[in-house]
């Protein structure tokens, strides 16, 4: 088995080890790093490219950003700069949209590529007279023979119960059919970003496309050039800018003097509509802006001796729509002072930027003489550049704290949607109530009980991220999200006034303790894994249990809740309920008991309770 092959391997063994059932962490990190060392050892001739090396620090820089933040944005870029980073080992030369198409093509096609060389390769061995496989072959078949046997292994042993109590003694927990379903696209992943199988023509076409504008070659005039000579094209060029630059001033001066004046909106207008309507005009005009002036600057009017006037017209007008995009910025600026800061806002100001470094790269083509081609590989170049810097910033932190200080009218249900960055800011303005006023604000008690039970509330976010950090495994680790886990748990006060914890259906298995959590009094915890409450009973104000649909077989740690009045087991394989005899507080239980004389006791040793069963016969066998 040639070295190529053994980097793809271990590419593939990495992966499943660093992203199986695991966050974005610390193993994204480490598998660009491997994925970066093994396209160097595939083509150590990369080193020498400057695009992919380009492309090598963004992909590591984003995943560093990965590391330390774990959020949605830095992993968004991290796979962009991979797409890239698996273009520019195949094709150093593209740009970045053309990579980023022919990484994308490469993936879809991964499997087909994979089947192709598979027999290709097969082909080269049959007519080179090898008849024997070699080792590393004969390994990598023996894996796979291994994985189909598994495979059906657990096939059988979840169709047959016989089987299953046969074989239950041997441990592969650590393998399963999610698990091997996951490494086969892993294994797909790592050979599209190896083997890059994007269209090689678009990628030829596009290296052939040269940067610097070349005067034309004289050919017999048609009849579309005797239509539009260059004097006549240059004469409509200098009257269109000329008015378009009259009617933009004007457009521009209405602005300042809005700006500058007591900023009275037309009546029946309001400060939104206004600047999305800002925004939408922004995005018609300077695209048509664009298109005009790489119309005129596409070819001989960049040589013609006459044309200083049309620059200058051209450049006047970039100018405007650079003021026209700082119009834009102010009243957006404005709107989030009044309305609190939110993503959109901020992505109207990243859009603003964007255009205007596309802006500028035009007035470069017209002064330098530049073509198209140019145009569009430096503007892929800062566009990449601008999402992968982004990441490094912490914007739940920065859109939390400014809503919370300074705008006029925070929207405290916005930021409790956002991640863990803001849980400590927070925490403070939970202690104070303001939080609970959103849960609250439902017109009737039904619409509060779907907002606790249902929505994204502040205290079950923040107790589901405890949990995770608690039991995060390596591969997992975000400095960050460590780094305000360790101050969550050094803060001793409870997180707020909400009594009430809904964790429903978030694949928990056990129910640790947290400070934050100690006035807690109604656990919802329905619909998980939990097979442990060791830490139960230090929630010594707990009244309500609800652990339906559980994986519970001892209720001893209950019996430790003093002021327990409600409990919900059903649908857990409980084994013995004498521990919950004679609990006093007890009022309701709910159950899931066959023995009818388990039940006769339970009732008889919990007489102030009110017993509620219902058996469980999905297991249970009636032949």
């Amino acid at each position: 088995m040639k070295r190529n092959d053994w980097v793809f391997l271990i590419s593939v063994a990495v992966y499943s080890l660093l992203f199986y059932k695991q966050q974005p962490g610390l193993n994204v990190l480490l598998f660009n790093i491997v994925l970066t060392a093994g396209a160097l050892l595939m083509n150590p001739g990369l080193v020498k490219k400057r695009n992919w090396l380009l492309a090598a620090a963004g992909s590591l820089f984003t995943a560093g950003c990965v590391f330390f933040y774990g959020n949605t944005l830095s992993v968004i870029a991290n796979i962009v700069s991979l797409f890239m980073l698996s273009a520019m080992s195949m094709y150093p030369q593209t740009s970045v949209i053309i990579g980023i198409f022919l990484s994308f093509c490469s993936q879809g096609a991964s499997y087909v590529f994979m089947i192709i060389d598979s027999i290709e390769r097969r082909r080269r061995t049959v007519a080179s007279g090898e008849t024997r496989p070699s080792r590393g072959r004969r390994f990598l078949l023996s894996v796979i023979v291994l994985l189909v046997v598994v495979i059906f292994f657990l096939m059988y042993r979840s169709s047959n119960v016989l089987f299953y109590e046969f074989t239950k003694n041997i441990n592969l927990d650590f393998i399963s059919i999610g698990w091997c379903a996951f490494t086969l696209l892993g294994a797909l992943f790592v050979y599209g970003f190896y083997y890059n199988r994007g269209p090689a023509l678009v990628a030829e076409w596009e290296s052939s496309l040269g940067e610097k504008l070349q005067p034309p070659v004289p050919e017999k005039p048609g009849f579309f050039d005797k239509l539009m000579s260059l004097a006549n094209e240059r004469y409509s060029g200098i009257l269109l800018l000329v008015l378009l630059n009259l009617l933009l001033l004007f457009v521009n001066g209405v602005d300042i003097a809005f700006m500058a004046g007591d900023q009275h909106l037309p009546e029946g207008v309001t400060f939104t509509e206004y600047l999305h309507q800002g925004v939408g005009m922004l995005i018609t005009s300077i695209i048509s802006a664009m298109i005009i002036i790489i119309y005129y600057f596409r070819g001989r009017m960049n040589f013609d001796g006459k044309t200083g006037l049309l620059r200058l017209l051209a450049i006047a007008w970039i100018v405007q729509n650079a003021f026209m995009l700082f119009s834009t910025a102010c009243r957006n600026g404005a709107y989030i002072e009044e309305f609190g800061l939110t993503y959109k806002r901020i992505g109207v100001f990243v859009y603003l930027l964007l255009t205007l470094i596309g802006l500028a790269v035009v007035a470069i083509k017209v002064g330098s003489k530049k073509t198209n081609a140019y145009m569009f590989r430096v503007n892929g170049w800062l566009f990449y550049a601008v999402l992968a810097i982004s990441p490094s910033v912490n914007w739940d932190r920065i859109i939390t704290q400014y809503n919370l200080t300074r705008a006029s009218h925070p929207d405290t249900s916005y930021i409790t949607d956002l991640s863990y960055a803001n849980y400590e800011e927070l925490l403070l303005v939970s202690r104070m109530g303001l939080l609970e006023s959103y849960i609250n604000s439902a017109g009737d008690s039904w619409g509060r009980g779907y907002r606790v039970s249902y929505g994204r509330n502040f205290s079950r976010e923040l107790y589901y991220f405890m949990y995770r950090q608690k039991y995060a495994r390596w591969q997992s680790l975000s400095l960050n999200k460590q780094m305000v886990y360790a101050r969550l748990l050094e803060q001793k006060t409870p997180a707020g006034k909400d009594t009430s914890l809904d964790l429903s259906y978030r694949d928990v298995e056990q129910l640790p303790y947290f400070n934050l959590f100690a006035n807690t009094e109604y656990i919802h915890a329905a619909g998980n894994k939990i097979t442990s409450l060791g830490e139960i009973q230090k929630y010594s104000k707990l009244k309500s249990l609800f652990l339906a649909d559980n994986r519970l077989e001892s209720v001893a740690d209950i019996a430790r809740l003093p002021e327990l009045s409600t409990l919900d087991l059903r649908g857990n394989p409980v084994k013995d309920y004498k521990p919950l005899y004679g609990m006093k507080s007890l009022r309701e239980v709910y159950v899931s008991i066959r023995n009818l004389d388990d039940l006769d006791a339970l009732e008889k040793n919990l007489p102030g309770a009110r017993i509620m069963n219902s058996p469980d016969y999905s297991n249970a066998s009636f032949f």
